[in-house]
């Protein structure tokens, strides 16, 4: 079932049932990123281009909800899928927030949904999140979990690093690992580039495969920017 208009349907009931006056817009981004394995499968590349945005709103100075949309092509086998979260935040401070998420991937006609809960520290040097979830796929429960990370080396450069993971009843999961960098050419606009592992097992079989990305990240708003980062399984998957 198409679960991403109820998604978008749930955000705006919210923004009808509060008062005007007290809702502004945080903030936002547009990101695009290309990603592809180092071997490719005969001579067809195994890639993933990828465009998705957030947009962020607060009702209060520690209430806020955030919104992504995310569209991937997958070039290898020629699928397109589109991903949505919603998030709802409470800032506990100016560099300290906690959320809990709903996310659904759509792709070869079929959904996955997942819900959990997240967190992240962000101050002008250092980044770090969180986020832990659960859901179900064709009546397989699954899991997912991650930790993100950024660090400020100057002004215009951060090192970045992650490592995520997706599980289905042990029978199939897959883990995302990466480090790259960020080099910022405003204080809106930036650029980046990884290199990773995305290790997958299914049904006893496993392998492994090492992913390259590059793209650019564009900020808007008062906070620069949304509060959390993507959620969801398209959002893992470096090529396909």
């Amino acid at each position: 079932m198409n679960k991403l208009p109820q998604v978008i349907g749930v955000l705006i009931l919210g923004l009808l049932v509060s008062p005007a006056a007290a809702v502004e817009l945080n903030g936002g981004d547009f990101n695009l990123e290309y990603s592809w394995f180092d071997q490719d499968i005969g001579d067809t590349t195994v890639d993933t281009f990828s465009f998705d945005g957030s947009v962020e709103v607060g009702f209060s100075h520690n209430l806020a909800a955030q919104l992504d949309l995310g569209r991937y092509k997958f070039g290898f086998i020629n699928e397109t899928g589109t991903n949505g979260a919603l998030h709802a935040i409470y800032n506990l401070n100016e560099s300290t927030a906690l959320g809990a998420f709903y996310s659904v991937d759509e792709i070869f006609s079929e959904s996955t949904d997942f819900y959990g809960i997240e967190a992240v520290y962000d101050t002008d040097q250092f980044e770090l999140e969180a986020y832990i979830g659960r859901g179900e796929d064709a009546g397989v429960d699954g899991s997912v979990y991650g930790v993100l990370g950024a660090f400020s080396i100057t002004e215009s450069i951060d090192i970045t690093g992650s490592a995520e993971n997706a599980s289905f009843d042990g029978d199939v999961d897959f883990s995302k690992y990466a480090i790259g960098m960020r080099f910022f050419a405003t204080p809106k606009v930036a650029f980046t580039t990884s290199i990773g592992s995305f290790e997958a097992n299914a049904f006893g079989l496993s392998g492994s495969e090492t992913f390259f990305s590059v793209g650019a990240e564009f900020k808007f708003g008062q906070n620069e920017g949304a509060t959390f980062g993507k959620r969801g399984l398209l959002t893992l998957i470096p090529g396909l």
